[in-house]
């Protein structure tokens, strides 16, 4: 990872703490992350609490996706339209194709195949 990757986040962020932590990792010979965050003077701490609060943040992103993921589809069964719901085949004549709800005959059935039963 180039150090220029850093330039990407807020200083303040915990995203950037992680990132120069990575950072010095990826350089070899042992490197340990060397910021403060929040406070937090001892820089594995403060790693430990960025990762803490990326973590919250990424849950709440995902909360906040979620929600309006179930606010655009519709999760009421009681709007929801019922389809008709055919007979086990093979068909033949003594043993037609009728829906198993309502008992109409397949030949009825409109093309949205909208059960009223």
């Amino acid at each position: 990872m180039k150090k220029e990757i850093l330039k990407r986040f807020d200083p303040q962020s915990p995203e950037y703490v992680i990132a120069h932590a990575v950072y010095k990792q990826g350089r070899g010979r042992g490197r340990r992350p060397s910021l403060s965050y929040k406070g937090e003077k001892n820089p594995q701490k403060a790693l430990l609490l960025a990762l803490t609060d990326s973590m919250q943040n990424h849950e709440e992103r995902m909360a906040e996706i979620v929600l309006a993921v179930e606010a655009q589809n519709d999760r009421n069964p009681s709007t929801w339209k019922k389809i008709h719901k055919p007979s086990l085949g093979p068909y033949s004549e003594a043993n037609p194709c009728v829906c198993l709800d309502c008992g109409q005959p397949r030949e009825e059935w409109d093309e949205e195949r909208i059960c009223n039963g």
